[in-house]
């Protein structure tokens, strides 16, 4: 550990006074004093940069970080449930989960990889049909050449398939959603292999594998489907004070039906306690959507990260757009599904729901996944090599004024101003995703610190820091003034 110290600018009524620190800090960020609403930096700490290879592959998914290992089961009562009487969301290690249902955009890519004769019935027609209600998808040529494409929009600005892209993959079984985790798992080969076997051993022809009823996870499996225990933390969960939320937008409240979206299916961006249904409280809004415009009885599917959200750990639309697959056996052959849907209700998304489907898949059926086992997020001496970052997380490589560490928090290596304070006394950092929420603490990567005087610096409680929303972290300052409070990050 080493002693710094550092020119800092303390405001004295209406003037800035220089003087000087020499405090001991750590991996620190920003510091604020409360009663001139003026932003001071201190960036001190240890580290070591080392550079590693990024690998590029076809299909990349945005994850995002489910911490909290060991936490406590929900306590709703599931005797109602003729699948499952026992209380969920008990998981006792960190995993990744997707941050969206997986796309058109990623499935295309999938196919045009592993479905060039399509033994597995990857593909179905309705995905390329009007009346397919979730179309998106479209199969040119004959085995063993075949070759898939998006849709083209009128909306699609020059970029054909584009408004389709980002839109969540119908039409799907479980064994899609598991043979596309086995491709995942093995690295996503391009000769029609890695599908059988993987993170699931599967045997027989068909889609629906012969051995359906027994099948799980291997041994050392990474991409998975997620399991009913991973899915509902990931929905309900409200963090490190532990509890769950009635629904997976971190509200108790039943959500309402988005029933504004652009002419391409766009909805907003900003999230909130909604999602993509066609029934709410309201009851049942049969109107027309964005691309079937004379069929008034179902909803088209929305861009993924527009339809409700996020849960506490940033996973976005899992109160409706597409069903979603989990992980169980099916029951009778039966299979259970989380989250509302398009084509549904939003009470089905409450935290006590199944969805279920006997079927081979249909319009609304799709499904995100799983990543077990090491962080899909680089880990700073990663970041730092594959943005050509010095300095170590203490230094400041391109003498922004913002400490790398804290850069490598925000997830941005270009240059940065430190954020202000508004005039609530609130300051709030970006957090980019390279650390998650819920590694907020003494022990773990980042943790808020107050003090009167720039020597002693005091952790504040996970109670009054804001960490509901994944993308910042927001804390007031209160009390007797003078005030500082500065973001420690100790990446690891």
């Amino acid at each position: 550990m080493m002693k710094t110290t550092q020119n800092i600018n303390r405001p004295n009524k209406n003037q800035l006074e220089p003087i000087h620190s020499t405090s001991l800090l750590t991996d620190s960020a920003a510091v604020f004093l409360k009663t001139s609403k003026q932003f001071l930096t201190v960036a001190v700490g240890a580290g070591v940069v080392l550079a590693s290879a990024v690998a590029v592959q076809a299909v990349t998914i945005e994850m995002v970080t489910v911490g909290d290992a060991g936490n406590a089961n929900d306590t709703i009562n599931r005797s109602g449930s003729s699948w499952d009487t026992t209380s969920l969301g008990a998981v006792a290690y960190e995993y990744q989960i997707g941050k969206y249902e997986v796309t058109c955009e990623q499935y295309v890519e999938f196919l045009n990889a592993a479905a060039k004769s399509d033994p597995y019935g990857l593909y179905r027609t309705e995905m390329g049909t009007v009346l397919g209600k979730s179309p998106g998808i479209t199969r040119s040529g004959s085995s063993p050449n075949y070759t898939y494409t998006l849709f083209t929009h009128a909306g699609d600005g020059g970029v054909p398939g584009s408004v389709w892209a980002p839109k969540p993959v119908g039409w799907m079984s479980k064994w899609d959603g598991v043979r596309f985790c086995n491709w995942l798992h093995n690295g996503q080969p391009s000769d029609g292999t890695g599908l059988q076997d993987g993170s699931y051993t599967l045997t027989g022809s068909g889609n629906v594998p012969d051995n359906a009823a027994t099948v799980t996870r291997n041994s050392g499996a990474t991409w998975v489907l997620p399991n009913d225990n991973e899915w509902h933390k990931a929905a309900y969960y409200k963090g490190p004070g532990g509890g769950y939320w009635d629904y997976p937008t971190q509200s108790d409240a039943r959500p309402v039906a988005q029933l504004t979206y652009t002419t391409t299916g766009v909805g907003p961006a900003t999230g909130g306690n909604y999602g993509n249904f066609s029934v709410d409280a309201g009851g049942w809004h049969n109107q027309a959507d964005w691309y079937r415009t004379t069929d008034v009885w179902y909803r088209d599917p929305l861009s993924v990260g527009t339809s409700g959200g996020p849960s506490y750990y940033g996973a976005y639309d899992m109160a409706g757009n597409a069903a979603e697959y989990i992980d169980i056996p099916p029951v009778a052959s039966v299979y259970l599904e989380r989250g509302g849907e398009m084509h549904g209700d939003s009470s089905v998304s409450h935290v006590d729901k199944y969805q279920t489907d006997n079927r081979d898949g249909y319009s609304y059926d799709g499904f995100r996944v799983v990543k077990l086992g090491a962080s899909t997020s680089p880990t700073y001496a990663s970041w730092a090599g594959a943005n050509g970052v010095i300095g170590g997380p203490s230094g400041d490589s391109n003498n922004d004024g913002v400490a790398n560490g804290v850069a490598y928090f925000m997830k941005d290596a270009g240059l940065l101003t430190n954020p202000g304070i508004d005039g609530t006394g609130k300051v709030t950092w970006p957090n980019g995703g390279n650390i998650a929420n819920s590694e907020y603490g003494v022990t773990k990567q980042f943790v808020v610190q107050t003090s009167s005087d720039l020597q002693t610096w005091a952790d504040v409680d996970v109670g009054a820091v804001v960490l509901t929303n994944p993308n910042e972290v927001s804390y007031t300052l209160t009390g007797a003034s003078p005030q500082f409070a500065r973001l420690k990050v100790t990446p690891n």
